[in-house]
């Protein structure tokens, strides 16, 4: 009887959440009602916190209550203190809550009322939530420490001084495309999502749903395939990279990983991709027709397909050889080409990337 209870009650708050959200999606003009608002993310944040922050708390970052915090071990009265849960809730709320009152009226002006609200709830359950949370767990697990402290303990300053200086600068480099391209600040959200869509499936490579053209009168799929073979494996290593992450600062497992494990199995399906595709593009550009080449980034193209090969080829090696005595040189090689590559990120190919995806977001909101 109880079970069927709850069943009906959470039934009937998904129900309320989603007849709020569709009270606002088909209230027209400016006056919408803030009561709507309020039991839309209400409803939305109680499922959430029932059924999804239930799932991650046992089956992904494994809680153990029994486990004592920081606060009870280090307790100093100054910055370890045992502090009442409903104290600390409200800490948390306040923190999260803060740019809410800056971002919401933007994001309302910009997108709309509907997007906005989606966009903001849907974002904390899924998104902003989760990433706090699983900070907090983290920090818990390595001694109360930030997310600063965490990061400056397992990225070297060298590596993380490159990364930075590549973020910044495709950072910088695609605001000013952007701006350049004229689109400021019109509504986007309705191109996002097909922009992202022939993005990822490289639609327009087909060339007007043909082919690439690899000859004045020649098209053939190959250069289309090595592309999506470099775009997918990048992905891929990526996904394996932040897998890693979480395993090792998150649940505390460190590497190396098993073979059957998931960020090898990602890591080795990645870097075969980044292999067989740069590989595959050096190829292609060689038997291209010169007129269909630019002559100026020749150089910078093909450091960028050598930088990609080198890195997944002897990141792969460094797999299979782990327990070798030439894993020492091998991982001498694989970080300096790992540093080489996002050194040379924002110069290349790469971040020309970028600015097609944003040129489609454009082509899509017009």
């Amino acid at each position: 009887m109880k079970k069927t209870l709850k069943a009906l009650l959470w039934t009937a708050i998904a129900l309320g959440g989603a007849g709020a959200l569709g009270a606002i999606a088909l209230e027209r003009g400016e006056r919408v009602s803030a009561t709507w608002f309020i039991i839309a993310a209400g409803c939305f944040y109680l499922v959430g916190y029932r059924f999804y922050s239930a799932f991650l708390a046992a089956r992904v970052l494994a809680l153990d209550e029994t486990r004592a915090t920081p606060a009870e071990r280090r307790d100093d009265g100054r910055d370890f203190v045992p502090t009442n849960k409903w104290v600390l809730m409200g800490h948390h709320f306040a923190a999260i809550a803060g740019p809410g009152p800056l971002i919401g009226p933007t994001l309302a002006a910009q997108f709309g009322y509907l997007p906005g609200t989606l966009w903001l709830i849907v974002g904390a359950v899924l998104g902003g939530c989760v990433q706090d949370f699983t900070v907090l767990a983290a920090s818990i697990r390595r001694d109360g420490k930030s997310l600063g402290q965490m990061a400056r303990e397992e990225v070297s300053k060298l590596s993380g001084m490159v990364a930075l200086f590549a973020v910044l600068a495709m950072g910088i480099s695609c605001a000013r495309f952007w701006r350049d391209v004229g689109i400021g600040t019109t509504p986007v959200a309705r191109g996002l999502i097909p922009a992202l869509r022939d993005g990822f499936t490289l639609r327009h490579l087909h060339g007007s749903g043909e082919d690439c053209t690899s000859d004045l009168d020649v098209r053939r799929p190959w250069r289309r395939w090595f592309h999506h073979f470099t775009l997918y494996g990048f992905l891929l290593c990526f996904a394996s990279t932040t897998v890693a992450a979480f395993y090792h600062t998150v649940l505390g497992w460190h590497a190396p990983y098993g073979y059957t494990s998931a960020p090898v199995i990602l890591g080795t399906l990645g870097g075969l991709g980044l292999m067989v595709g740069p590989a595959g593009l050096a190829v292609q550009r060689r038997r291209r027709d010169p007129q269909l080449t630019d002559a100026d980034s020749k150089g910078l193209d093909a450091s960028l397909l050598a930088l990609l090969f080198v890195t997944s080829a002897t990141g792969l090696a460094l797999l299979v050889l782990r327990h070798e005595r030439a894993m020492g040189v091998l991982l001498i090689v694989h970080l300096g080409s790992v540093l080489a590559l996002f050194l040379t990120l924002p110069y290349g190919k790469f971040v020309h990337g970028l600015y097609r995806l944003l040129a489609l977001v454009k082509y899509h909101t017009e």
